[in-house]
């Protein structure tokens, strides 16, 4: 599913659909060069990948793209926790003020809902996983500015209040 299949020393290729299979036109005598993450690439002549290929796992190249995949996610998520830390404190700061569901609400929406919204637009878009990473940054973002906007509400709100207690 989803393995390259290249004609060499063209741009020339397609992938396979989920069951292997795959058409395309090549010149006489071509070569064909047939890769997926994890497998160890496969350089054969157009007319013996008429039958059935068998790639082998290269676990190698598997261990690399593994580390490298969970150092894009360390560098995005890491570098912008802070984010998370201020969405917390606004958010424990409304609690603090009395209105403790407010906050919940605010953080589920923003950090589940969100995710749930982006994985299903944005990243059917741009299906990378750094663009799923990137939920992660974008949600703590929102969420911390509509805390935000709640905290200082609330802050008008209480005085106003605190206003007219002084004033009777």
């Amino acid at each position: 599913m989803g393995v390259s299949v290249l004609e060499k020393a063209t741009s020339n290729g397609t992938i396979t659909d989920i069951d292997g299979n795959f058409a395309l036109s090549v010149t006489e005598g071509s070569t064909l060069e047939i890769s997926y993450v994890g497998y160890k690439s496969l350089t054969v002549p157009s007319k013996e990948a008429l039958g059935v290929l068998v790639m082998k796992e290269d676990s190698e190249l598997l261990d690399e793209v593994v580390v490298t995949a969970g150092l894009a996610r360390m560098h995005i998520i890491c570098t912008t926790y802070l984010l998370c830390g201020g969405m917390d404190v606004l958010a424990s700061c409304l609690r603090g003020r009395g209105y403790s569901v407010l906050p919940m609400v605010v953080s589920l929406v923003g950090s589940c809902l969100l995710r749930l919204v982006w994985i299903a637009t944005i990243f059917q878009l741009f299906h990378t996983t750094t663009m799923l990473y990137l939920s992660y940054p974008v949600s703590w973002i929102l969420t911390t500015l509509v805390h935000l906007a709640c905290l200082l509400v609330v802050r008008h709100k209480m005085n106003e209040n605190l206003k007219a207690a002084a004033q009777r």
